[in-house]
């Protein structure tokens, strides 16, 4: 931030995870290059993440990472003075060096988008690390730069590339019972969509769709409705206007869902209709969110561990573990055989479990100090019993 100095704002951090800073683009394989044309005049640092069949992630690595600026060096002006950027270096930036060279930072001449120089590596594509003069540093990166760039992409902003469409998990795995976001993403779509027709479809027994929200892609003058229901919802997008198309790519909407099953699910983009100006479908890339089945490790044999605390006055935990679904009846007994109360006594699916036991009997009493017998009894076959102690 704070272009063109960069003097008050600290370095910031790469990427560390595909959730991270902002999405900018999704590339299918086997394109390998994306020319990014929708960013403000900065400093940019991007990570690139590979995405497997299953939409597992890689990890961050420095290899797969790089900054850079979003303009050239020195395209200061353009036909209609300071601040028409244009994508080139050339003669009318060269009137603005002339004469504000040799300028220092509060002078009548100063200009501050010329303090372009030195380089992090004195190239000319390198990072600006401004020093408030404008001098012999500045003149070596402007004179690297006439005559040698170009703008990657005209003035009308068009995309580059097939229109992306794409759907984006905010957690790799969501856990049973957790919320959870799906980013709906839109690339590579400025100055060629002009309108959409979307239909995103889920599971509704595997997770429930809890609300939608509008994202930034669609901040222009358009129609912009979601329709939901019975596992789907729909998009209809357009931009108002006669020539006008997207001017903006990035997030349509943000879709908050909540996790009801562990069973392997999917949120899909079951249709994908997009228009350019002449009304004609354009053909399009995109990407389906897979939300990975919870693997559950089941143990091996029926296991009554020692509550905890004990000996213990108001409370404990019992902890114990089956390794198939069967019926569970886990009672406390006194000393004299006596039933003071049933903990569970229900059907169990294989797996670990912690009960708690607060010390009162199955009126409510709280229980004389003492000796008490735990005893799990699972299916028809095993039982298993565990001495516990209350004090008071």
């Amino acid at each position: 931030g704070n272009y063109p100095w960069y003097l008050n704002g600290d370095e910031p951090n790469y990427p560390s995870s595909p959730t991270e800073g902002d999405f900018v683009a999704f590339v299918p394989y086997p394109e390998e290059t994306y020319t990014n044309t929708e960013s403000t005049r900065d400093i940019y640092y991007y990570t690139a993440f590979a995405q497997d069949e299953a939409g597992n992630y890689s990890s961050a690595v420095s290899t797969a990472q790089g900054r850079a600026t979003s303009y050239w060096l020195g395209d200061v002006a353009g036909e209609s003075g300071i601040g028409d950027y244009d994508g080139e270096v050339e003669f009318e930036d060269l009137m603005v060096l002339s004469n504000c060279f040799g300028s220092s930072e509060g002078d009548v001449n100063w200009e501050e988008e010329f303090d372009i120089g030195p380089t992090h590596n004195n190239r000319r594509t390198g990072i600006p690390e401004p020093d408030s003069v404008i001098n012999f540093e500045d003149l070596m990166i402007f004179a690297m730069n006439f005559w040698h760039t170009s703008p990657l992409v005209t003035k009308s902003d068009a995309s580059n590339g097939v229109p992306i469409v794409s759907l984006q998990l905010s957690v790799e795995n969501p856990s049973l019972g957790d919320e959870f976001e799906v980013r709906l993403l839109a690339q590579n779509c400025v100055g060629m969509v002009k309108g959409m027709h979307l239909v995103i479809g889920f599971d509704r027994s595997s997770i429930e769709l809890l609300e939608v929200v509008e994202g930034d892609a669609s901040e222009e003058a358009v129609f912009s409705k979601f329709t939901t229901g019975q596992g789907r919802i729909e998009l209809d997008f357009a931009v108002l206007g006669t020539h006008a198309t997207m001017n903006h790519s990035g997030e349509l909407a943000r879709f908050k869902f909540k996790r009801l099953s562990e069973d392997r699910c999917e949120v899909a983009l079951q249709n994908i209709d997009l228009r350019n100006q002449e009304n004609e479908t354009l053909q399009c890339h995109s990407t389906d969110v897979l939300i990975p089945r919870i693997e559950r490790f089941e143990p091996e044999a029926c296991l009554l561990g020692q509550n905890w605390p004990n000996p213990f006055s108001e409370q404990t935990q019992i902890r114990y573990q089956i390794p198939k679904d069967a019926t569970v009846a886990l009672s406390v007994y006194d000393i004299t055989g006596k039933l003071v109360r049933n903990v569970v006594c229900e059907e169990k699916g294989a797996g670990y479990y912690t009960e708690c036991w607060d010390g009162k009997d199955g009126i409510g009493n709280v229980v004389a100090p003492g000796v008490y017998f735990c005893r799990l009894e699972v299916g028809t076959g095993v039982v298993l019993m565990r001495k516990m102690v209350v004090v008071r």
